[in-house]
């Protein structure tokens, strides 16, 4: 007997709602039912773009459904809390876009509800999914850096360069208190704290608005931080680098060695030992690629939607074993992500140092 579909609706028809629902028609058993906009004539376009089954004219038409049993919430960021909360009181389960929410109070109120629900929560942090994240973490968990002793990297964009487009991403109010931190350093915070598995201790950071920036918030921003074990963290964040689609990078070097991964390279991981030798890994060349990760055949390139569809494949296994599984990023990823982003608009706006609990 063939098993039954799992039911999925989509909120949000923008690039993420595009990217998710993309990613989710990949995966065996799950059945994108429908998708809801802020009009009926949105979510009629998006219908007809991906062959959904139903067009819902409002989020609250799609949480009415009872066929629908998981939600992808892909609306600005300012609805991630209103909204995944009525989804999880509807019996939902819930897989977030990131941010989680707009504050680290946002995101305690939905971890505590999913931690006293039925709920299964995920959050969309792709670059997990990539196979060379994945060996960078089994190479890290296997001993290759070491003790850590610092980690240095950047997420870098151009998109303030140019005049703003007409989007929720262009207004500071559906974006919350920060923009590039709870964007493109969200990203690149999680790849901190999964692949190290260190907690940040204490940090100092710097925010400003440059170019056609939204109002109210940030599009640049450098942190230092603190790890717990001592190990110093360096990151900048930017929408206004001239040259840079997606230069997401991240360098982590300890006692033994050094691993460095850049997204422009996704296909790569270059690792040094502290003897000087030097090993570039290469996607499915040898054993150098974690197998369980692989959305394409080893010999064909990967591409952005990769990541989203193995860490969507990660969290569906856990929705059909009806429990919490492992391999996927949850809220409480998030919350601490969110907790860090807190504390660095804290630290840009009082010039202080931050002292995490």
């Amino acid at each position: 007997m063939q098993e039954k579909k799992i039911t999925v609706g989509v909120l949000g028809t923008g690039l993420a709602g595009q990217i998710h629902t993309r990613a989710l028609q990949q995966i065996p058993g799950v059945r994108v039912k429908g998708a809801s906009a802020s009009s009926m004539q949105s979510a009629s376009l998006f219908q007809s773009q991906f062959n959904l089954e139903v067009a819902y004219a409002n989020w609250e038409q799609l949480l009415a459904d009872d066929e629908i049993t998981v939600v992808h919430n892909c609306l600005p960021n300012t609805l991630h809390l209103p909204v995944s909360k009525a989804a999880i009181e509807c019996g939902k389960h819930v897989l977030s876009d990131k941010p989680l929410g707009i504050s680290s109070q946002e995101t305690q109120i939905l971890l505590d509800m999913v931690c006293a629900s039925n709920a299964i929560d995920g959050l969309s942090m792709n670059y997990r999914g990539l196979p060379m994240i994945q060996k960078a973490k089994t190479l890290i968990d296997g001993g290759a850096l070491g003790d850590l002793l610092y980690v240095r990297g950047r997420y870098l964009q151009s998109y303030n360069l140019a005049p703003l487009k007409q989007a929720w991403k262009s207004d500071g109010s559906m974006i919350g208190s920060s923009y590039v931190t709870a964007d493109l350093g969200y990203h690149w915070l999680d790849l901190l704290l999964y692949l190290t598995g260190e907690e940040v201790a204490q940090l100092q950071a710097s925010f400003a608005s440059l170019g056609h920036c939204p109002p109210n918030v940030e599009n640049f921003s450098t942190v230092s931080l603190q790890t717990q074990t001592g190990a110093t963290v360096q990151a900048m964040f930017s929408k206004i680098s001239a040259g840079y689609q997606n230069g997401l990078m991240i360098e982590m070097a300890g006692s033994k060695g050094l691993l460095r991964w850049d997204q422009t390279k996704q296909e790569e991981l270059v690792y040094q030992s502290a003897q000087g030798d030097i090993h570039t890994y290469l996607r499915g060349v040898g054993d150098n690629e974690a197998p369980d990760v692989q959305a394409l055949p080893p010999q064909h390139h990967g591409g952005w939607v990769d990541g989203f569809v193995n860490v969507f494949d990660k969290y569906y296994a856990a929705v059909r074993e009806g429990k919490p599984g492992k391999g996927y990023p949850t809220f409480a990823d998030g919350h601490r992500i969110n907790q860090i982003v807190d504390a660095m608009i804290e630290s840009a706006k009082s010039h202080k140092n931050i002292v995490l609990g």
